[in-house]
């Protein structure tokens, strides 16, 4: 039975708060460019000033206060500093901070591995209360999550002293690795994951959209060897098992054979500025927006389910009311515990979860993520919730539950495709192709209906009773063997094939579809019985 949850990297929070909003210009500029000096290799590490423009010492004892009221330790990094400098310059009118793709974008020509790299602005006309400013924000924040590492950047705006603070969490220490290669090429990621953390799990999505899971183990050694053979930009994305579920670790785009992409394009800002105002719009024009893109990429329409749609907005609520922004709660689990607790069954459940403050600049946001774009158009989802709420800052806190629920399907016509494409890989391996027998097939029919019927027989039940059935009717056969799956896509069953043996010469395929507690509705179950001739 194939059980999968996919849980993709999450979009970093931007929150701002502080400042007299409408004092402050900005720019709705619908392109920035990168024009500092790009690194080399992403590292986890670097030295250097935590703090840069005016008032660094105060910046720098205000960030102490708060980690030392909070009982933690941050340790600065010049990097984040220097983020802070740039997104200064890329503030929205009002004073908002960019959107999180501009810092993500901006983060990785800096060498930045963060997932996750949460900010804030405050600013006061008074440069007295810089400080008590800073702190407050920052200590606010270490409350939500064990942020580690900051930078800060202070300025003087029209009449303001406005100070953006850049908060991390550091995850892993990493070996350095090279953010571009100029020719197909192995890269080796190596280093040891933060205490706490274990299991750790490599997400590689290549150029063409394809993707691959590597286990990299149960403890917290890294190490690891990717081939990257596309031309183009293969983005990794590290992953690992702590306290609070499934986190991301570490995210590194690699440009093979090209150069790293210096300007990064916007969508143009709505006429007027005219933007979604209330979660049931931004819910509505989220839903426009996936289907666009679906039929944009030629895979099927999703269908809108109520249970999934209010399971989704739980889920907005419950990070607004916790105050934090990923996929596993801290009062709820995982999204396989949620939907599961909620009485929603399927094989596939896949969760995107975002922040924005409209509808436009959060799917755009999802879009240029590959996990979450890979999750808004798989192929094998059928239906879709979205749920949104208001997060008291000025943006909305966005919830996508996609999952599968299988269709009924033709047995008979299931059977057919399933002996035709047994018999097709048979003769391109030089087999002899088998032959239905209708004693075995009776057998298998049985066993398959029995799985549904008695919730209380296993598959070594189901096979055992097929088996003994099939020797009672079928005399004529030296031996009976037999072979058991469900799943819950017909197309999943071709695997079967592989436990076929050679000399076989007779086959009995029992298809039935059914639910019973232990699997996703809906679900199909394949029993194959093979004769050897005496």
């Amino acid at each position: 039975m194939r059980r999968l949850v996919l849980m993709p990297l999450l979009a970093g929070l931007l929150a701002c708060g502080g400042a007299p909003s409408g004092a402050l210009r900005g720019s709705d500029a619908t392109s920035v460019r990168f024009e500092g000096g790009t690194a080399v290799r992403y590292e986890t590490d670097a030295d250097g000033e935590p703090a840069r423009g005016l008032y660094v010492g105060t910046l720098q004892d205000a960030v102490y206060l708060a980690a030392e009221r909070r009982g933690v330790r941050l340790s600065g990094d010049p990097r984040l500093a220097e983020l802070a400098e740039t997104l200064a310059s890329h503030l929205r009118p009002g004073g908002k901070l960019p959107p999180e793709e501009v810092t993500a974008f901006f983060a990785r020509h800096l060498g930045l591995t963060d997932p996750e790299i949460h900010s804030f602005l405050v600013g006061t006309p008074h440069v007295s209360e810089i400080g008590a400013r800073v702190t407050d924000g920052v200590a606010s924040y270490l409350e939500r999550a064990p942020y580690d590492r900051y930078g800060a950047y202070a300025f003087e705006r029209d009449g303001l002293v406005i100070a953006i603070v850049l908060l991390a969490e550091h995850r892993a220490a990493l070996e350095p690795l090279p953010r571009e290669l100029d020719a197909p090429g192995e890269v080796h990621l190596r280093g040891e994951l933060a205490e706490g953390l274990s299991s750790p799990a490599l997400v590689v999505i290549r150029p063409s959209g394809e993707s691959e899971r590597l286990s990299l183990g149960e403890g917290a050694r890294i190490d690891a060897r990717v081939r990257l053979e596309e031309r183009g930009v293969h983005e990794l994305q590290l992953l690992a098992v702590g306290a609070r579920g499934s986190l991301p670790v570490a995210t590194m785009p690699i440009a093979v054979g090209v150069r790293h992409a210096t300007r990064l394009d916007l969508e143009a800002p709505a006429q007027g500025g005219a933007v979604s105002t209330d979660a049931a719009t931004v819910e509505r024009e989220l839903l426009e927006l996936l289907a666009a893109a679906r039929r944009q990429a030629g895979v099927s329409a999703l269908e809108v389910d109520p249970e999934l749609t209010s399971l989704a907005r739980a889920h907005s609520l419950d990070m607004r009311e916790a105050s934090y922004l990923g996929h596993t709660s801290p009062r709820y689990g995982t999204p396989s515990d949620r939907a599961e607790r909620a009485g929603i069954r399927s094989g596939l459940v896949l969760e995107n979860v975002g922040r924005g403050p409209d509808a436009g600049s959060i799917h755009r946001g999802l879009e240029k993520s590959p996990g979450h774009r890979r999750n808004m158009l798989h192929p094998d989802v059928t239906h879709v919730g979205i749920g949104v709420e208001p997060d008291g800052e000025g943006d909305f806190l966005v919830t996508q539950i996609f999952v599968r629920k299988a269709a009924a399907i033709d047995l008979a016509d299931a059977r057919k495709k399933l002996l035709d494409a047994i018999n097709a890989s048979r003769r391109s391996k030089g087999q002899k192709p088998l032959v239905s027998d209708p004693n075995l097939e009776a057998a298998a029919d049985d066993g398959a209906k029995a799985y549904f019927a008695d919730p209380s027989l296993d598959q070594r039940g189901v096979v055992s009773r097929a088996s003994r059935t099939a020797q009672m009717h079928a005399l004529t056969f030296a031996r009976v063997g037999s072979v058991m799956i469900v799943v819950d896509d017909i197309e999943d069953a071709l695997r079967v094939e592989s436990a076929l043996d050679a000399d076989a010469r007779a086959i009995g395929i029992g298809i039935a579809q059914g639910d019973r507690p232990d699997v996703p509705p809906s679900s199909i179950a394949v029993v194959v019985l093979l004769g050897w001739p005496r």
